[in-house]
């Protein structure tokens, strides 16, 4: 089955911005389509986009168009061919966003031709045995996703400890209810966060306000008909590097400014009384010497993750597993622009017992692909946001799809 084109398009993500859609059509007219996200919190060790100076992606296309769908138009796709092609070319040039649209969609496309989906192609890819991660869901948007007076915390998950998805779905959907109505009962204000979950409006600032928001989660928890703790645990996106000062070489978290000690015993603090067994970019991605020794503390009973620190890159992971600086990292395709390159990064993880987490991003499209990626990989955890929007929503409706399909195939 031979590609007779291959275009791309500008659509919009979740936060309004400009980005990339790319369809491939076969002779017999089915095809794939296959669309990117944008993040706000963005690591300086990312491959960065490409953009124009009004944020749009029109460059992205006319290089598609020009440089790329030449040499696959009357090719059969595979996923080495593939990479093999993308590999060479200058993701300075290109940009993260462009390489992606085409790296998902012949990836799509492939799995297409050989009759499989794309989990089971990503299986396959990697000789991995597809299963469905711990999936985290977004209750509380801080930080940069959301309004001023916000946590300083960029997220706050309920991660559901249920065997099936399918119960661990429905117990988040019954806490993310219950945590509404409990924000409403104190008289917390609150907005729709960039990722699904709730902005709220603290009356308190700096570590109290931060402690303020986690404690309406264990009542919402317990009003939910779920125990903290068994049933139920929390996880923290931190997203440090975004409130950290270079110059002070502090932590800004409202009004207070804390030295690395001082965050490490805070998350000492705040993981035993809370029940928090996960935490992601908990310091500055540059502060290595913090990373490794809050890792050294409480390593052993939660999981650290890394994000910034890493961007998905493989050399800078190897170097994070060696100097055990982290429990585990990340996964967002769009930090390294091929799916080839997050392939070899998952086969490096899966060598050391290193977790794998892989991520939607804030400015999401309707693009489900990160739920095969966690699936086929048997990638430990997956976030994709809260309930409240319908690009997050698609990837767990994917997922039930996929946990089903496992299930009848036992």
């Amino acid at each position: 089955m031979k590609i007779t084109t291959l275009c791309a398009k500008e659509v919009t993500d979740s936060r309004g911005t400009p980005t990339l859609e790319c369809t491939v059509v076969f002779h017999d007219d089915s095809r794939v389509t296959a669309s990117v996200p944008s993040g706000l919190s963005v690591s300086r060790y990312a491959v960065p986009e490409l953009r124009d100076e009004n944020r749009s992606v029109a460059s992205c296309i006319e290089l598609i168009k020009e440089k790329i769908a030449p040499h696959f138009v009357g090719t059969t796709p595979t996923v080495r061919a593939t990479y093999e092609f993308l590999r060479v070319l200058d993701k300075n040039v290109f940009g993260a966003n462009t390489l992606l649209a085409v790296s998902l969609v012949l990836f799509k496309a492939a799995s297409h031709v050989q009759g499989l989906e794309p989990y089971q192609l990503v299986a396959n890819t990697l000789c991995s045995k597809p299963a469905v991660p711990k999936v985290l869901f977004n209750l509380i948007n801080g930080g940069k996703h959301a309004i001023q007076g916000s946590t300083s915390f960029q997220e706050v998950f309920a991660i559901p400890q249920q065997p099936r998805f399918s119960d661990a779905f429905a117990a988040a959907q019954k806490i993310s209810s219950a945590f509404e109505k409990r924000v409403r009962q104190q008289g917390v204000e609150f907005m729709p966060g960039d990722e699904g979950g709730l902005s709220l409006q603290l009356s308190s600032s700096g570590i109290e306000g931060e402690k303020e928001a986690l404690q309406l989660l264990p009542d919402a928890i317990c009003g939910a008909g779920f125990k903290v703790g068994s049933d139920v645990v929390l996880g923290l996106d931190v997203a440090a590097s975004t409130f950290y000062d270079a110059t002070q070489q502090s932590y800004v978290v409202g009004a207070e400014r804390l030295g690395t000690q001082q965050m490490i015993d805070m998350y000492v603090e705040l993981t035993q009384e809370f029940q928090i067994l996960l935490i992601e970019d908990p310091l500055d991605q540059d502060d290595r010497a913090g990373w490794k020794q809050l890792t050294e503390k409480i390593g052993q009973r939660v999981a650290i993750i890394g994000d910034d620190i890493f961007a998905t890159n493989l050399q800078r992971i190897r170097v994070g597993i060696e100097e055990r600086v982290a429990t585990g990292t990340i996964i967002k395709p769009n930090q390294v622009g091929l799916l080839g390159d997050v392939f070899d990064v998952f086969r490096e993880c899966s060598k050391h017992d290193f977790s794998t987490l892989v991520s939607h991003r804030s400015g999401e499209t309707m693009d489900t692909f990160i739920s095969d990626l966690a699936v086929g990989s048997g990638a430990t955890f997956l976030k994709a946001g809260g309930l409240g929007q319908d690009v997050r929503l698609s990837k767990y409706k994917r997922l039930l799809a996929i946990a089903s399909e496992l299930a009848h195939c036992k």
